[in-house]
């Protein structure tokens, strides 16, 4: 197999595969080529990850068997021996991520943000990870009581689930609190996405930054001869929301920063 390596600051980055330009894709296209072996995007990547605290050692696999593996999660050396049929050596000092591949519902390019954002799912089911999302929900809920006067109950049907307008808000929370492009430009799917986000603002800021809270949330959409009549919930709080702000950014780094943790020495399939 040809092998490419960059060794610089806080990533390692190694390519293995054949990654000529001509080569077959194996699950990579034409742009996520030149994002990952141009010289000026890999000097990106560097600057990208070079905030975060935590090391990592990230590996693409252009290879016909490997690139059918997708969002594996944690696993071995002996499993990617045994399914990738690479000698595979993890950094014991850093996170080490495998990438097979850039598939997935909604093609995107395979940027540094996508990277840090793809980490996000693979460790979705790491203990740490399902604290932080649990503690983000309790903020939510506790925005919208305390500053709009709006509680939600996702428990309401006997199982956790939200219903369409409760989903609405919290989109639209998570797009005004989110100083991240995916919600300045309005394309972050759902709140669901938001931590993923988050994630991927920590690892290339080495902190957290959101907006002030909105004077309103639209809550439901909906347009009066083609113009916009939306049903809006208003901020009506006499309680100081630059402090309560300023804390929530601080947990969310906490939270991220021992997801990141935990995971150094770990290796993850993506």
């Amino acid at each position: 197999m040809n092998f490419k390596q960059w060794l610089e600051g806080t990533v390692n980055l190694k390519h293995i595969g054949n990654w000529d330009k001509d080569a077959p894709k194996r699950g990579w296209n034409h742009a996520d080529i030149h994002l990952t072996t141009s010289p000026d995007r890999v000097e990106r990547i560097h600057r990208f990850f070079k905030n975060c605290p935590f090391d990592f050692d990230i590996t693409l696999v252009r290879d016909k068997k490997a690139h059918s593996f997708r969002e594996i999660g944690v696993v071995t050396s002996k499993w990617i021996k045994e399914n990738l049929n690479l000698d595979y050596k993890p950094n014991p000092m850093a996170i080490n991520i495998v990438f097979t591949n850039n598939l997935g519902d909604q093609k995107v390019p395979f940027t540094p943000w996508i990277m840090a954002h793809r980490f996000g799912h693979a460790v979705r089911f790491e203990k740490d990870w399902q604290y932080f999302t649990k503690e983000l929900d309790k903020t939510y809920r506790d925005i919208l009581r305390m500053y709009y006067d709006y509680d939600y109950n996702p428990w309401k049907k006997g199982h956790h689930e939200f219903d369409t307008h409760d989903l609405q808000i919290l989109k639209n929370l998570s797009i005004n609190l989110g100083t991240m492009k995916s919600a300045k430009i309005g394309t972050l799917r759902n709140h669901y996405e938001f931590p993923y986000e988050l994630l991927a603002q920590y690892i290339s800021k080495g902190s957290i930054h959101l907006n002030d809270f909105p004077k309103e949330i639209i809550k439901k959409k909906q347009f009066v001869y083609g113009r916009p009549n939306h049903s809006t919930l208003k901020y009506n709080s006499e309680y100081p929301d630059e402090v309560y702000k300023n804390q929530i950014e601080e947990e969310i780094q906490n939270n991220i920063y021992h997801v990141l943790r935990k995971n150094v020495g770990k290796t993850f399939v993506m």
